[in-house]
């Protein structure tokens, strides 16, 4: 028997839409309390063949936003079409072959730990009745993929945290869904083994055309592998738009805090605890305490040469501006993030502010 496939349609294969999703779940009469709001009002959009992350602090309803997309949760109000076709209401056979067509990775892996991994993977094509050939292909194929065809007759038990995600990445894949769910599938890993199941996924984006929506707290996973982002804040998406700009310019108090806590010290920070330091013994730090500090600014818009830049200032101001700190990050290819630099005693700095002006998007000098 083999796989239903998903009908034609003029949609890109692996787009989801949420139009004015709702999520309210009742309670009991008696209990007094009022409605929780889930989700209010969303509206959304993940084009096929991408990898978009919703973001936001706990309990803010990204998981719940997350398990609507294959009805796991349904929503109050609203639709979700999937391919242009809307699946709010579909039961029976119809959610079936919908579920079939989006996979999920869940953060504590949900293995069946008397089975091996070959036989975790293997489950749900034996549930849809395929052919054992073709099951037993697909299976081995995959296993290859996450690396870990060398470990098909292991246990759950005998394998690593990120060797339990990639057998869960796997079996999400086995019924070759054009949209992969990721619920925090990195939050209970170390950071090596984070980044190798970011590349994993990464690698299966582009090579499959698989759709990714991930579910995450991590703005760093979010800079890695995503092209777009949406921050979600008491169940409404408050930011949203391409990474790179969403980072360089955040407009919402919640982006400006989880990026906040997710870049290191602000240059401001790290301009001012310098100048308080003095010199120690081994260390050629120069005092500045009495010189000023230009904060060089950039938001991705234009090209960064840090070398360039260094020379251009040196040339205004005749002597050598010095390198307090820097911190550029190539987000999506738009590089970003701010140079520190230390002005000359006693410098009238006006042409070297005035040139910095024409270099940076933003300059502030304290």
């Amino acid at each position: 028997m083999a796989l239903l496939t998903p009908p034609e349609t003029s949609q890109a294969r692996g787009s989801v839409v949420f139009e004015s999703i709702s999520k309210v779940y009742p309670v009991k009469k008696r209990s007094g309390a009022a409605p929780v709001h889930a989700l209010t009002d969303i509206s959304l959009e993940l084009p096929a063949g991408q990898i978009t992350g919703v973001i936001g602090r706990s309990g803010a309803g990204k998981s719940t936003l997350l398990r609507t997309v294959n009805l796991l949760e349904r929503p109050t109000s609203g639709r979700i079409l999937l391919d242009g076709e809307d699946i709010t209401q579909v039961q029976g056979n119809a959610l079936r072959d919908v579920r079939r067509r989006i996979g999920m990775v869940f953060q504590h892996f949900s293995l069946m730990s008397s089975k091996t991994v070959w036989e975790n993977v293997r489950l749900p094509l034996l549930l849809a009745g395929v052919d054992e050939a073709i099951a037993d292909q697909r299976v081995a194929e995959l296993l290859e993929l996450v690396g870990l065809e060398h470990r098909a007759s292991a246990y759950p038990a005998q394998l690593s945290g990120g060797q339990k995600q990639r057998v869960g990445i796997a079996r999400a894949l086995v019924q070759e869904p054009e949209i992969l769910l990721s619920d925090e599938a990195t939050s209970a890993l170390d950071p090596e083994t984070t980044r190798s199941i970011l590349d994993l996924m990464r690698t299966i984006n582009r090579e499959r055309g698989v759709t990714i929506l991930l579910i995450t707290h991590e703005m760093g996973v979010i800079q890695e592998i995503c092209d777009q982002v949406a921050v979600i804040d008491g169940g409404k998406v408050v930011e949203h738009g391409p990474v790179w700009q969403v980072f360089s310019n955040p407009e919402h108090a919640t982006t400006v805090s989880l990026l906040e806590s997710f870049r290191r010290s602000s240059p401001r920070e790290i301009a001012r605890s310098l100048a308080a330091i003095r010199p120690a013994a081994g260390l050629h730090i120069e005092d500045s305490r009495q010189g000023e500090h230009l904060i060089l600014r950039f938001d991705g818009t234009r090209a960064v040469d840090v070398s360039r830049i260094g020379e251009t200032l040196r040339s205004a101001s005749g002597e050598p501006l010095r390198l307090v700190a820097s911190n550029i990050t190539p987000v999506q290819g738009h590089p970003q993030g701010h140079l520190v630099l230390a002005l000359p005693h006693g410098e009238d700095s006006s042409a070297v502010r005035l040139l910095a002006a024409q270099l940076a998007d933003t300059v502030e000098v304290i």
